[in-house]
């Protein structure tokens, strides 16, 4: 039982000394919020795609359907900004980013 013991414990040691952890932390994605105006989101769609994208791309916010549309998303500014991208793609009677903000950092 000593015999088992000392091993472990030399084993042990041994392998502390053999394994190297790296961890690079990478930063927290910026935090960004975004206003964009519709004429209209009425077709289903365009209002499904607004939802798929979002929960893609981990944003939260408040979409008011009819006229006017109106999109308030907030999360990460690379996916804020995809969405924004997506969104245009698509053929809308008007569409115009009224406001953005970046969270300030700290």
């Amino acid at each position: 039982m000593a015999a088992q013991a000392a091993f472990a414990t030399a084993f042990a040691s041994k392998a502390s000394r053999n394994i190297e952890v790296f961890y690079s932390p990478s930063p927290p994605p910026r935090l960004a919020r975004k206003l964009v105006h519709f004429h209209h989101i009425i077709a289903q769609s365009k209002r499904q795609a607004i939802l798929e994208g979002a929960c893609e791309l981990a944003i939260g916010g408040v979409c008011k359907i009819g006229w006017p549309g109106l999109l308030v998303m907030e999360g990460p500014e690379d996916g804020c900004n995809e969405l924004v991208m997506r969104l245009r793609r698509l053929k809308w009677q008007m569409m115009k980013l009224r406001g953005e903000e970046l969270a300030a950092d700290g």
